[in-house]
């Protein structure tokens, strides 16, 4: 068994010996493994051996220092432990540093070895440590060497013996105490190789500088040694003669030696892109831009870079934008940089554009069609004139090529009265002279709306599948089954929905089929994918990353007098200034004005800038702005689909929205009654066939288009099936075939059954002659089943509960004169004419029979007068009521009800009172 335990020691190894059996190997991570077996019990145990080269006990493999003792943790891998207690320990444990003096493991910028905070000369390299830390010393003395900045220091900087020389005489004080305490002499023996200059008066190396280093402006800082620098000190060999001294141990590039001692072109990179700083035009790799480390190459000179170098990560330009035309010198900046840009407008010289060939104009305008003049820039029409409408020569009409006295004003056609639809195409030219008012048309006169390019049936305003091949049948969008199912770039949406074709395969597409590649939300010409500043206000001129240009802002575009920080509407000429930052400017009179400046706010429908809660375009009512019906804010703040109430009932006007008022226009005395559709008893239509129920012959079933005008829906036989084949044969195919079989069916019939039909004919006209004598019997005969609609349920709403006076009411509440009463009985002559109305109504049969009762008889039985509804008929006497039903029972038969309703209503009664008395008779006659 081998016995496994999780027990560490740390220990070394003397001589050791066993007479167990043991085994000893070398891992593949460098540990050693040593097994022991005990030949007692034969338990195996086994020790794993790691090197610990520091004896920490601590192991290489987790000891992050294995050659410091005691340290074994770095956090930020400097090279110095945390361990506060070990040796070099890291003073600065959160810092990457390389101090190595004093404080360990500190920032240290000049690679002194001090840290910062410890080195008084942090931006220069320098060893001393007497008087200052980490500042120069030249004679390695560790006097920190004297300048004009510090006046303390060692003036021997080239005598490491020597550093002070208390009473000015040249002579150093450390040879004790100085043996002839006199003044320095100012009249000293000729030998002066400086006579004009006060400051130095001798050369050792003989290269025109003086000795005396310190004297900053003519001293030499390498005295002992002949050179010609004096970029960065003076006096230094300079291999290159570019004035840069070379590079020393204790002189780099960081302090100004030259980075390149062999090329007498280049000396110094500031920003370190690897371009020398000197720009001239022979120099090597000239950096235009030495101090942004992004760009470097200017190959006009005008400020704007070739390219970008590889430290470009796209946002440590600082404002610089590549150059579209980098051999000529420009300014422009839409829609390239660095072009030739002659009238300052910001638009290259460069104008391009393509031609729309359904319309004739210009589309994908680049650069500038009106090189010369600042205040115009594009011209969509061709005409000459250009388009914004606050510069010079404004085009009035810009989609319309014109000309300087158009009839609407500059840049629109001449019309003489030859253009009857008022599209600028005259009418002999006009291929659809009845375009509506402000369609865009082509160079034929036809809008969208009038076209069908693809012959579907479906205009090509309307057709979202343009090219559908001929004769294929489409669906209202103008879309065959075919193209319904194509999806050309693989994005999964259908191209008929698709508004990006050819979406990049490795790009996601949103629900209209469009990448971030393909969109420009704020439609600055950046797209979204590239786009730093996705919210880009319209109009603004932007940079490459699509945030605002700030610089081109400065000019004033809307000529309000306002511009750059001061104009936050920069091309709107009636707006400047916008307090709340809504988007709408302060001044209520112009464009868009913001009539909340104070507060914040989208409303756009009633007034702009206002709060709107429910963001349906409607304002919020305030103090000053009341809301529906007594003002125009919205009545419902809390309902997107609902802002109105004209008639104040709480229910709102949108027929789409929620809760709608059906009755929008109810009578204020009512408004606390209506019901949950907004309509008042007097106003309802249950159907909904614009037919309100007291005047509703049928109040539950819409009337329909066509209709009667009681409000009852015309009776109409089934329509035919609209299918194009029956049993997988055409149409016609199939009538044909029938045709035969029926032609077959009929010859058959009649050579079997010829005796058969003359008999019947004989009996039908024998039939004809009794129907004809008898036309109106079938009045006093019990009814059979007509073969016609159900009689309409009656409205749930309560009728007119006003009776009337003398006899019943007409449809008006207030008739100018009163009807006359129903007499007792119909008119003879009006009954007779409803008896022939009835009789050439169509039948279900030709022949009438009479239905006897179930017992065989035949007897008339008395009919019975029902009793009338009460609420219906208030205020009419029970007399008049009972001989209206008597008059009208003996009519009631296979006849059309229809007519009986017109008869009842022609005589004066309504029409809830004309279907009572209808009922009522039939239950009598029952």
């Amino acid at each position: 068994d081998l016995e496994l335990t999780n027990s560490w020691h740390t220990g070394s190894f003397g001589d050791t010996a066993t007479d167990s059996q043991f085994s000893f190997e070398r891992n593949q991570d460098d540990s050693f493994s040593l097994t022991v077996k005990n030949r007692n019990t034969n338990v195996l145990s086994r020790v794993n051996l790691y090197l610990d080269q520091d004896s920490d006990f601590i192991f290489d493999e987790i000891d992050e220092l294995v050659n410091v003792p005691n340290q074994w943790l770095d956090s930020d891998s400097d090279g110095y432990g945390d361990n506060t207690l070990g040796p070099l320990f890291d003073n600065c444990i959160d810092q990457i540093g390389q101090s190595s003096i004093l404080y360990f493991g500190c920032v240290d910028t000049d690679n002194d070895g001090y840290d910062d905070l410890s080195d008084n000369c942090n931006t220069a390299y320098g060893e001393s440590w007497l008087g200052r830390l980490g500042c120069s010393d030249f004679d390695q003395d560790g006097w920190s060497d004297y300048s004009s900045s510090y006046p303390f220091g060692d003036i021997f900087v080239d005598n490491w013996k020597q550093a002070f020389d208390s009473d000015g005489d040249s002579y150093g004080d450390n040879h004790g105490p100085d043996c002839c305490e006199t003044w320095y002499d100012q009249n000293a023996a000729p030998g002066d190789e400086f006579p004009y200059n006060p400051r130095q008066y001798r050369d050792y190396d003989g290269d025109g500088y003086g000795d005396n280093s310190s004297d900053f402006i003519t001293g030499d800082a390498c005295k002992f040694d002949y050179g010609t620098s004096y970029r960065d000190r003076l006096g230094c060999t300079d291999t290159d003669g570019d004035g840069s001294s070379d590079p020393t141990n204790y002189w780099n590039s960081s302090l100004g030696a030259d980075l390149w001692p062999a090329d007498s072109t280049q000396w110094a990179d500031s920003d370190g892109d690897g371009f020398g700083d000197n720009g001239s035009k022979n120099a090597t790799n000239p950096d235009y831009f030495p101090n942004n480390i992004a760009a470097a190459q200017d190959s006009d000179e005008d400020g704007y870079p070739d390219t970008f170098t590889d430290y470009y990560n796209g946002s440590n330009a600082d404002g610089l934008q590549i150059d579209g035309c980098p051999l000529v010198a420009g300014n422009s900046s839409n829609p390239y940089y660095g072009c030739l840009d002659s009238d300052g407008d910001n638009y290259r010289d460069i104008y391009t554009f393509d031609i729309n060939p359904d319309t004739g104009l210009r589309e994908n305008q680049s650069g500038d069609a009106f090189p010369f003049n600042p205040q115009q820039w594009t011209d969509t029409d061709g005409d000459g004139f250009g388009d914004f409408q606050s510069g010079d020569n404004a085009d009035v009409c810009p989609q319309v090529a014109g000309v300087i006295n158009g009839t609407f004003g500059m840049g629109c056609p001449l019309i003489d009265g030859n253009d009857d639809d008022g599209d600028f195409v005259i009418n002999e030219e006009d291929l659809c002279p009845n375009t509506q008012t402000g369609l865009t048309v082509n160079l034929e006169g036809c809008a969208l709306n009038q076209l069908d390019s693809d012959l579907d049936g479906v205009s090509d305003a309307d057709d979202v599948c343009p090219s559908t091949f001929p004769q294929d049948p489409v669906d209202p969008n103008g879309c065959s089954q075919v193209q319904r199912q194509i999806d050309t770039d693989s994005d999964g949406i259908y191209d008929y929905l698709d508004s990006c074709e050819n979406t990049p395969s490795q790009e996601v597409s949103d629900e209209f089929g469009c990448s971030a590649s393909q969109k420009d939300t704020d439609g600055d010409g950046v797209t979204d994918d590239t786009d730093v500043c996705p919210d880009t206000e319209i109009g603004y001129p932007v940079l490459v990353d699509g945030c605002v240009d700030e610089t081109a802002l400065e000019f004033d575009w809307d000529s309000d007098g306002y511009s750059g920080q001061d104009d936050l509407f920069p091309f709107e000429d009636t707006q400047w200034f916008d307090s709340d930052l809504d988007g709408y400017g302060d001044n209520i009179l112009g464009f868009e004005g913001d009539q909340c400046p104070n507060t914040s706010g989208n409303s756009t429908a009633d007034r702009f800038g206002c709060p709107d809660s429910d963001s349906d375009g409607w304002s919020d009512p305030d103090d000053n702005w009341a809301a529906s019906p007594s003002g125009i804010a919205d009545a419902f703040t809390d309902d997107v689909t609902q802002w109105r109430d004209l008639d104040g009932d709480g229910y709102g006007d949108n027929s789409t929205g929620n809760n709608p008022d059906l009755c929008p226009t109810t009578n204020s005395q009512y408004r606390n009654s209506v019901d949950l559709q907004g309509c008042a008893n007097n106003e309802r239509d249950s159907d909904g066939d614009g037919l309100v129920d007291s005047l509703d012959n049928c109040p539950n079933e819409a009337k329909g288009l066509d209709g009667y005008v009681d409000g009852c829906p015309l009776e109409k036989q089934e329509s035919s099936s609209e299918t194009t084949e029956i049993f997988g044969l055409s149409i016609l195919s199939f009538v044909a075939i029938c045709l035969v079989v029926v032609i077959l069916f009929i010859l058959l019939v009649i050579l079997r059954n010829r005796d058969i039909d003359e008999e019947w004919y004989e009996e039908d006209d024998d039939s004809d002659d009794d129907y004809q004598e008898g036309n109106l019997s079938f009045l006093d005969k019990p009814r059979g089943q007509p073969t016609q609609r159900p009689a309409p349920s009656q409205s749930k709403a309560q009728p007119s509960r006003n009776g009337p006076t003398g006899g019943p009411p007409s449809f008006s509440s207030a008739p100018k004169t009163p009807a006359a009463a129903p007499s007792y009985a119909p008119d003879i002559s009006q009954k007779q004419a409803l008896r022939e109305n009835l009789i050439t109504a169509p039948k279900a049969s030709k022949k009438a029979k009479k239905v006897k009762n179930s017992n065989g008889s035949t007897k008339r039985v008395k009919r019975a007068i029902a009793e009338p509804e009460p609420d219906i008929f208030e205020k009419v006497s029970q007399s008049k009521i009972d001989s209206a039903v008597t008059s009208l029972a003996d009519l009631i038969g296979d006849g059309d009800e229809r007519q009986l309703l017109m008869y009842l209503q022609d005589k004066g009664w309504n029409a809830p009172q004309s279907r009572a008395i209808i009922n009522m008779a039939k239950k009598g006659r029952n």
